[in-house]
């Protein structure tokens, strides 16, 4: 394209050229024939070369546009070269288009990640005034709480433990119901892994059951069904049950990254640490483990390496919950 450009811009000045010399004929009438005869095959090709550099919106209309430059050409011939040159030496300028190379994402992994959807019903601070405040209308409240039941978060459940003590009767056996059916449902997957475990002889099989175990046992701690007591209890079970599996599956980066959890969980940094680098050199996805890498160092005071963190990984902030703790660490944001 720049090519045909530059031929239509060298025609163009030859023509333009001739029709000024064509000013120093000594017959007035053979000046006006061959001047205006040049001139204007000068100002159809500086149209065209102008017309074909200009902007794709700018061509909507393509025979108004081009009609337009050539008016201006024909008028004003210099301003049409000036504008041309100006053009291609300060706009015309293309930075050479960096290659970025492209991984291809195993679709598997895409479809096993629970897509996050941080969306709000009543907003958070109003669901805890629901159910906190008993002043509050009863039929309000109880339609608060049937909304938590939904949500299978931490947060929540803790407002739904909140419950059980609350004046209302339907809040306290909503609440006590919800419980006891999440407290049977884990109950009983266990139950069945461990006659699993019970049956089964193959070495690779025995090694996913307990890395099932420590899954079960570690929803107990992240929803928060146990209290303080049996939470050492059930810290022991996850322990087990991960390091366990570990003997038979040591390249699997979740058992790491659950053994990681836990060792934070108990305030332990420096087992947390080397368990979620473990994970890391596993080539698992850096969102899973680097959270909770920035997490330790905040613990450890090391606040410069949680700047770190989130200043050299940007995309953490595509996650609704991880959003306003990148934004508060990141500079230049």
């Amino acid at each position: 394209m720049i090519a045909t450009e530059y031929k239509a811009l060298s025609l163009s000045i030859i023509l333009e050229t001739s029709a000024i010399s064509a000013l120093f004929y000594e017959k007035a009438i053979e000046q006006m024939i061959f001047f205006l005869s040049f001139h204007l095959l000068s100002s159809l090709l500086i149209s065209y070369a102008v017309w074909i550099i200009l902007p794709k919106k700018y061509k909507d209309s393509k025979i108004a546009s081009y009609l337009l430059i050539f008016f201006i050409s024909f008028i004003i011939p210099v301003l049409s070269f000036v504008g041309f040159l100006i053009y291609i030496i300060l706009f015309k300028k293309r930075k050479e288009i960096v290659k970025i190379p492209i991984q291809k994402a195993d679709i598997n992994e895409i479809l096993n990640e629970k897509i996050v959807i941080n969306k709000r019903n009543y907003g958070e601070s109003s669901l805890k005034i629901f159910a906190t405040q008993t002043d509050l209308p009863n039929n309000l409240r109880l339609k608060a709480f049937l909304y938590l039941t939904q949500l299978n978060l931490p947060k929540s459940f803790e407002l739904i433990k909140h419950g059980l003590k609350d004046p209302d009767d339907e809040i306290r056996l909503l609440s006590f119901s919800v419980i006891n059916k999440m407290e049977k449902n884990i109950n009983k997957k266990i139950h069945d892994q461990l006659t699993l475990l019970q049956k089964s002889k193959s070495l690779h099989k025995i090694a996913n059951i307990h890395k099932e175990l420590s899954k079960l046992y570690w929803e107990y701690v992240y929803i928060g069904l146990a209290d303080y007591e049996y939470q050492k209890y059930i810290f022991s079970q996850i322990e087990y049950h991960a390091k366990e599996a570990l003997e038979f599956i040591d390249d699997d980066p979740y058992l790491y990254i659950t053994l990681g959890k836990l060792y934070l969980r108990k305030k332990d940094f420096d087992k947390a640490y080397k368990f979620f680098i473990k994970a890391k050199k596993l080539n698992t996805q850096e969102y899973k483990t680097l959270p909770y890498i920035a997490e330790i160092y905040f613990y450890k005071k090391e606040f410069k390496k949680v700047k770190d963190i989130f200043n050299k990984n940007p995309y953490l902030k595509l996650d609704p919950y991880l959003f306003p703790i990148v934004s508060l660490w990141r500079e230049n944001l």
